[in-house]
């Protein structure tokens, strides 16, 4: 933000709307770091995170299987005027795409670590990376 418009910043802080969005903020931030579903996240991210990677990336396309056969099926409920304009063919490939490498986790997850993709988005991280 450029200092020209510090002043509005200061007073839209200072103005009702301004401490009321921010008592909201902070009573928002409170119950997410306080509430019972935050904590069985975090103990589900951590566990999801311990599981070995051919594992993580099963599940991960599994879901993304269930996902495109679930809207598959509920795409067939809609009418047409509602249904969205993503081709069934895109959705059929992606759904068969994410079975064939949830069948092959293993061997995906080995050819990942030496592909040029992902040295390219490593390099992009440690770019990033403050330290």
């Amino acid at each position: 933000m450029t200092h020209e418009f510090e002043h509005v910043r200061a007073r839209a802080r200072h103005s009702r709307l301004g401490r009321l969005a921010a008592a909201a903020r902070y009573a928002v931030i409170a119950a997410t770091r306080s509430s019972r579903t935050a904590a069985a996240m975090q103990k589900a991210a951590g566990s999801f995170i311990a599981t070995a990677p051919p594992a993580r990336l099963r599940l991960v396309a599994l879901a993304l299987a269930v996902a495109v056969a679930a809207h598959l099926l509920l795409r067939s409920a809609m009418s047409e005027t509602v249904v969205p304009a993503l081709p069934t063919p895109l959705l059929v490939a992606a759904g068969v795409l994410a079975i064939l490498v949830s069948w092959q986790a293993a061997p995906f997850t080995r050819a990942w670590q030496t592909s040029r993709v992902a040295r390219l988005g490593r390099r992009a991280l440690s770019a990033h990376d403050p330290d």
